[in-house]
């Protein structure tokens, strides 16, 4: 049985540790809304003269419309970010434009950022290094404006994606009892 004298205490605790958890969530998505303005911004206002987004555009619609890879569609990258792309434009049937492009490229650097933000909050336990976290990554990441629609933006999200899976205990990458062998 709990002292009583000890009840306010620990309820106050709780209570300012939800607190802190609601501005953190609150903090996290103003930051994400307003990185989406601001990506947003820099996407449909950016054009670089050497084209990458057309090239892989037309790459896609080529091997959407039978185009064999590496003999009549010359992609220089493996074929893994294309599987992606094939799902979407493919099977999802989002038509091949520059504004569906951007759309995606968008949604895969905010998801990108937040998913570092995770990765962080989940490594360190500071909600403030998760946010500076999401902050540094989206500012980084602005490369992606030069070149949407670009392999890179997958991988990076992927390589993020498999270093949060392995803060997870009992995933297929991570076991306890490995790392118990190697002590």
């Amino acid at each position: 049985m709990r002292n009583r004298i000890f009840t306010p205490l620990f309820l106050s605790e709780h209570k300012l540790e939800q607190g802190q958890t609601y501005l953190w969530v609150c903090s996290l998505l103003l930051i994400l809304a307003v990185s989406a303005i601001a990506g947003f911004y820099n996407l449909f206002s950016t054009f670089r003269p050497y084209d990458d987004e057309g090239y892989w555009m037309m790459a896609i619609r080529l091997l959407l419309e039978g185009g064999i890879l590496y003999d009549d569609v010359y992609i220089p990258y493996g074929p893994v970010s294309l599987v992606f792309k094939e799902i979407l434009h493919g099977v999802m049937d989002v038509s091949i434009t520059n504004t569906n492009f951007r759309w995606v490229t968008l949604a895969i650097w905010c998801l990108l950022s937040f998913t570092a933000s995770i990765l962080i909050k989940r490594i360190s336990s500071s909600k403030i290094l998760s946010l500076i976290a999401y902050i540094t990554t989206f500012l980084y990441m602005g490369a992606f404006v030069n070149e949407p629609g670009h392999p890179q933006e997958l991988i990076a999200l992927f390589v993020v994606f498999l270093a949060l899976i392995q803060t997870f205990r009992g995933c297929l990458l991570y076991t306890s009892d490995a790392a118990d062998e190697r002590s």
